[in-house]
């Protein structure tokens, strides 16, 4: 199954993006969605969030509305926040994944997320979506769901900057303009990268890309993704790489790569690497 990660900060049409790809066939799971579940009522969550702000938790249930007015403001509250929900989340997240997988559901599995950027599991997925948006834009629709602009700020200036996402975007889209300039991107990634990767990985062999090398940034985005793997990869230039101790073939699926002749092949069809 191709996972794919999407993110982009608040306000740049995420849900959008993702609804698109759904049309598209993709599985979505939205990770605030599985977060919310987390501070259910008799969660252990829900009692460690009530040992550190009791104001927020009344009869068992967490008033999130007053919870994000602290921790949105406050840096050291977001990450006391993020530590108990976050490994709660991915671990729910984990069994919905696994459970596809094993159903043989979904071809292509789409994780919304909104904060990518400060997770160890950067690159725990075949492909990063970036979604980014301008400025104006992301404050206009921020106060269409009712936040001040001053509240607007205070999300978006909590998050990591847009401009430094580049590092982590395999692909990148842009929402700043009608819903039918984004449709229009997804669809050629869609049918030029995200089909034709799945396909790969279904047949366990490269039988769609290009034969282009990569540049330099895409190998060090594989690199980092077979480390996450436990595979220390070394670049040794021209589209290949090289493993320092024996691979695991699961490990090797999951960062993206499959069996090709004497190597392996990364089934990604933007670009040839190979893995010996």
């Amino acid at each position: 199954m191709l996972l794919i990660s999407l993110t982009g900060g608040i306000g740049v049409g995420k849900s959008t993006a993702a609804s698109l790809l759904k049309q598209r066939g993709a599985q979505v799971l939205v990770l605030d969605e599985v977060a919310r579940t987390i501070l259910d009522p008799g969660t252990s969550a829900t009692w460690e969030v009530s040992q550190i702000w009791p104001s927020v938790v009344r009869d068992g249930l967490v008033d999130r509305a007053a919870l994000a007015k602290i921790v949105f403001g406050d840096p050291k509250a977001l990450a006391q926040l993020n530590a108990i929900t976050h490994p709660r989340t991915w671990q729910a997240a984990e069994r919905i994944l696994e459970g596809w997988d094993a159903s043989g559901d979904a071809e292509v599995a789409v994780i919304e997320i909104a904060i990518l950027a400060n997770s160890p599991r950067k690159f725990s997925s075949h492909l990063n979506v970036v979604i980014g948006a301008d400025t104006d834009v992301r404050l206009e629709r921020l106060e269409g769901r009712g936040l001040t602009r001053d509240e607007a700020l205070a999300r978006m200036n909590n998050q990591r900057p847009q401009a430094e996402l580049a590092d982590l975007a395999d692909a990148w889209l842009d929402n700043s303009g009608v819903i039918g300039d984004l449709a229009t991107q997804i669809s050629q990634l869609w049918e030029n990268r995200l089909a034709p990767y799945a396909a790969n990985l279904a047949a366990h062999k490269r039988i769609h890309g290009l034969d282009r090398h990569p540049e330099p940034a895409e190998v060090q985005r594989c690199v980092a993704r077979l480390k996450y793997y436990g595979i220390q990869a070394k670049d040794e230039g021209s589209g290949n790489l090289t493993a320092s101790q024996p691979t695991d073939g699961r490990a090797l699926s999951a960062a993206g790569f499959v069996p090709g002749e004497g190597c392996f092949e990364l089934a990604d069809p933007a670009y040839q690497l190979t893995l010996s």
